[in-house]
């Protein structure tokens, strides 16, 4: 957290008002977003009660489980369909394709987004693992989608994983990067509370309309956003209901005789869905009112080059993935998200004012008026005494970091001034006298992929690492 968040956290807290961390969205938010809501069994990770889903807020479908912990029951009435749901909307992304430098990637990647973090770690690692190695054949088979779609949940929770990505967004952590409430990050992830917040009703403050939000929610009178339910709606009102399922259909697991009977269920589940599913996408609207930054394209393009590769892959039959990363694969994976973090936070630096003052405030750049300038030196005047040593490497951020700078001089005293040398980079450009010109450590360039290493890397070794063959990344 910058220092430039506490002070606004601090004021939110004050005036009860919630306060902007951008100024722009830094995340792709697709035109029609799969939204999914779920509930599982309490007690049973991988027992899903209940799925709210669908690309219009005003359209959305209910799959309900009356008794999970059956397999059968699980299967054929949420796992099942919603497998060919996902299936059919993936499979229209996959075959819409355009030539682009030379190579064919799909227009659009799927996009799932979900109420909280919770559920983004239900939907991906967990569901996606639990269903692409189950049998085709033979006893407990399940169909072809089903497995497909384990595939597809797999990678959307791998790629989600890779700073920036926006395959798989959770409602919560888009909000929390968006604005600073005066509640904390974990406070947050009930995205009732975390909206009321954000967009009180009007005549209200952020603050007593999320006290309003939270006493619903201890009252029960406003159900959680899932995937857990509250244990009071699960003791009160499920458990009664599903004893009565159970004793009703005497064992079956017929699809018209749960149907039947579960009705009560289905009802149930649909009114304690609908609020957060209502605020799912009341998130989306708030975040569609911004203006996308202008490298959300860039790394959206690179979802779509690596969901054109997951596809392939999945057409050729070889959607497979480890079960646990050798050690060269570990070593990749984190050189190749430390990369992605750093062009991340550059980016959205030097395409956000409000994300740039945020580093000011840390130190870490600065920005002045132009005094000077006499080739290959600028002189800056500033507010106060320069924050960065001298010696330090800068870049000038109307080049979007491609003008590099060193520091040579600074004054302690009034007027306080920094000068600034040209060292490489586009040297030809330099800023106009009495301009305001910000410098700051982030730079904006293309990066060659890491690479599998050849060897164990040495912060990879033990006293028992074994030694691995050569391998391709998955």
């Amino acid at each position: 957290m910058s220092t430039l968040d506490v002070v606004q956290r601090l004021r939110a807290a004050t005036d009860g008002h919630a306060r902007p961390r951008a100024s722009m969205c830094h995340r792709h938010v697709e035109e029609a977003p799969l939204v999914l809501v779920m509930y599982r069994m309490s007690g049973e990770s991988a027992a899903p009660l209940g799925v709210m889903y669908g690309t219009r807020v005003a359209r959305p479908r209910l799959l309900v489980a009356p008794e999970p912990r059956s397999r059968q029951i699980r299967f054929q009435e949420i796992f099942n369909p919603l497998a060919a749901e996902l299936n059919r909307y993936i499979a229209v992304r996959a075959s819409d394709r355009e030539i682009l430098r030379n190579r064919s990637i799909c227009r659009q990647a799927p996009q799932i987004i979900v109420p909280n973090s919770a559920t983004a770690d239900f939907v991906g690692p967990l569901v996606g693992r639990s269903l692409r190695y189950l049998k085709t054949d033979g006893d407990y088979a399940v169909p072809d989608d089903t497995v497909v779609a384990g595939a597809h949940l797999t990678w959307l929770g791998l790629q989600a994983e890779l700073p920036g990505s926006s395959v798989l967004l959770a409602a919560t952590e888009l909000l929390r990067r968006h604005w600073v409430s005066g509640i904390s990050d974990l406070e947050s992830e009930d995205l009732h509370v975390q909206l009321a917040w954000i967009d009180p009703p009007a005549r209200s403050t952020g603050a007593k309309a999320a006290a309003a939000v939270e006493e619903r929610r201890f009252s029960g009178d406003l159900a959680a956003g899932g995937p857990t339910p509250d244990p009071s709606w699960d003791r009160d009102v499920l458990a009664p209901l599903v004893a009565d399922f159970n004793a009703k259909r005497t064992r079956s697991e017929d699809h018209p005789i749960v149907v039947r009977h579960g009705a009560a269920i289905c009802t149930a589940v649909r009114e304690a869905l609908e609020p957060t599913w209502n605020s799912t996408w009341r998130a989306i609207e708030l975040l569609r009112r911004l203006p996308q930054a202008p490298s959300v394209a860039r790394r959206w393009e690179d979802d779509r080059r690596e969901f054109t590769n997951h596809a392939e892959r999945v057409e050729a039959g070889d959607a497979r993935f480890r079960t646990r990363d050798s050690v060269k694969q570990a070593a990749y994976m984190v050189s190749r998200r430390e990369s992605a973090q750093s062009t991340l936070e550059a980016s959205e630096a030097l395409d956000d004012p409000l994300v740039m003052a945020a580093a000011i405030g840390e130190a870490q750049a600065f920005a002045g008026t132009v005094v000077a300038v006499n080739r290959p030196t600028v002189e800056l005047s500033l507010a106060g005494p320069c924050p960065v040593p001298a010696g330090t490497e800068l870049y000038w951020a109307e080049q979007r970091g491609k003008c590099s700078v060193v520091i040579t001089e600074t004054t302690d005293t009034e007027p306080f001034t920094v000068t600034l040398e040209t060292k490489k980079g586009k040297t030809k450009y330099y800023p106009l006298v009495g301009r305001r010109a910000v410098y700051s450590p982030f730079k904006e360039g293309s990066f060659p992929p890491p690479k599998m290493p050849a060897n164990v890397p040495w912060t990879h070794l033990g006293p028992e690492t074994p030694i691995p063959s050569a391998e391709v990344p998955d």
